[in-house]
């Protein structure tokens, strides 16, 4: 009826010097089975289990943000370059210090709470739920320098991230004779914050900032296409954008900190990379030797986000798309892509028009399979016979930029590490539908 368990860990890694390298990363958790209650015997007809559950633990990363050269496995340490350089026809060996150590890095500690429920009813339908928060604490990452220092900057104990959120499961499964049917959902929400970073992440569309969720996008609010040469003799007159003179088929932006003209000081926050829900489900039913498989995955209140040569492949160097023929210009005011143009900055600023709901539901696989009668497949001396065909990926419902995939994530960050280097473009290959036939054999 009671449950206890009590575990620790006490990690070491070279990584870190010296008073720093070990730590002790314990966790608890405890579990109370009421339908194992004397006074919940009357319950039994309809509930089979059910279980309260609470744990706290926490553990410990030695994993360094963006680190791809070997000098960053002892990031404690100074590491020196060594080379030549040529003065006055000479050349002379030297010694460089390109990146700068830290002794006082120590373990990234992430703590999680969790709160839940088990219970099971009538031997057919389980329904799990929990509520979580947690805690990263002593990111370690890098954080921008003024390049005047000539060295990189070194890696710290800079940064603390909160995900607080919730998950339902439900369950159900049953027989009717020759039938069997089964459906599985769940149903998880979470809010990512940065609740500390010692100095703002700047650079780039995706932007990391305290009070913010990782990789949120910092661009400029669009307020769509100026469609009539009234609106561009308006906004030519009253708010200009980057000291150009719009034309219909523009992009016109909202002045943020309305000073009467836009610039780079108007960008803000328009969107955030990481779901908000994420959602499956997974159907399986079946008659006799026959058995049909379908499993459902999406996720929902999710942002992605174009650039390079999407966005002006006429300044960029991209490859032109079937959408820029339907441009917009003074022939053609209603176009949906802005007005192309190698001069000028206006149109391939970062903004909100190039990002657009990632939400998706999408039918991850179907599998439609038959197995031979067992009496029928051993006149063959064999176990079992399965023919089957299988779909991955054949149907997807979103609102994404057409002829991209909303699933690959175009955006940055994983909910718990400040990574903003996953900014989606054409260069990212989309899933791959796939059919297949097969004939399963067993001797």
């Amino acid at each position: 009826r009671y449950l206890l368990e009590v575990s620790g860990r006490y990690d070491g890694t070279s990584r870190f010097a010296e008073g720093h390298r070990f730590g002790f990363f314990p966790s608890a958790s405890l579990g109370w089975r009421i339908s194992e209650e004397p006074w919940m015997e009357s319950a039994k007809d309809v509930l089979d289990a059910l279980k309260i559950r609470a744990s706290y633990g926490t553990l410990g990363s030695q994993n360094l943000a963006g680190s791809s050269d070997a000098a960053s496995y002892y990031p404690f340490s100074q590491n020196l370059a060594v080379g030549n350089i040529a003065m006055g026809g000479n050349i002379y060996p030297i010694v460089t210090l390109n990146t700068m150590a830290n002794e006082d890095i120590r373990w990234e500690t992430t703590t999680v709470l969790d709160l839940g429920v088990d219970a099971t009813l009538w031997g057919k339908l389980n329904i799990t739920a929990d509520w979580y928060q947690k805690h990263t604490d002593g990111i370690l990452m890098t954080l921008n320098l003024p390049l005047g220092n000539g060295v990189s900057a070194p890696y710290q104990n800079a940064g603390k991230v909160k995900n607080t959120g919730w998950e339902v499961g439900i369950g159900y499964n049953d027989r009717w004779g020759d039938w069997t049917f089964g459906v599985n959902a769940n149903l998880s929400d979470v809010i990512n914050e940065i609740t500390h970073m010692e100095v703002p992440d700047t650079d780039g569309v995706l932007r990391n900032e305290q009070g913010h969720s990782i990789a949120s996008i910092y661009a400029l609010e669009s307020m769509g296409i100026i469609r009539t040469q009234e609106d561009a003799d308006w906004v030519n007159a009253n708010c200009p954008q980057f000291s150009e003179t719009m034309q219909i088929g523009d992009i016109r932006y909202k002045d943020i900190n309305e000073d009467g003209k836009i610039t780079a000081d108007d960008r803000t926050f328009v969107g955030n990379t990481i779901p908000r829900y994420t959602y499956s489900a997974t159907l399986n039913a079946g008659w006799k030797g026959l058995n049909l498989s379908v499993m459902l995955q999406g996720v929902g209140m999710a942002y992605g986000y174009l650039n390079t040569y999407y966005v002006q492949p006429s300044r960029q160097g991209g490859t032109f798309r079937k959408e820029h023929l339907n441009h917009a210009n003074a022939d053609n005011p209603n176009g949906t892509t802005p007005r192309l143009t190698a001069l000028g900055t206006n149109n391939w600023q970062d903004s909100s028009f190039w990002m657009k709901s990632a939400a998706y539901l999408r039918l991850k696989n179907i599998t439609l399979a038959y197995t031979l009668p067992k009496h029928i497949v051993k006149k063959a001396y064999m176990q079992g016979v399965t023919v089957y065909v299988s779909g991955e990926n054949l149907l997807t419902f979103t609102n994404f930029w057409d002829g991209y995939d909303p699933e690959i994530g175009y955006g940055g960050g994983s909910g718990d590490k400040f990574d903003t280097a996953k900014l989606g473009n054409a260069n990212s290959y989309p899933q791959i539908k796939t059919v297949t036939v097969g004939l399963d054999i067993k001797f």
